[in-house]
């Protein structure tokens, strides 16, 4: 997770970061995009998903799919 990993970036230049500040950066823009969605939906009149996580797999039907037991 300390390793560090460098890339280009469009607006910086050239970069380095650890793995874990990348890998938080990933989930932390997924947040951003799923609450852009939500918002969306909720604009447009419509209520949206539960989209939680450990309510995902409190619902039997869609961890079964998830799980590939149903």
């Amino acid at each position: 997770m300390n390793r560090v990993v460098a890339y280009k970036s469009l607006l910086y230049g050239q970069m380095a970061r650890p793995v874990w500040q990348i890998l938080l950066h990933v989930v932390n823009h997924a947040t951003l995009h799923r609450g852009q969605a939500m918002s969306i939906l909720r604009q447009m009149g419509i209520a949206p998903p539960h989209i939680d996580f450990m309510n995902f797999y409190q619902e039997p039907t869609a961890a079964g799919r998830a799980l590939g037991t149903e």
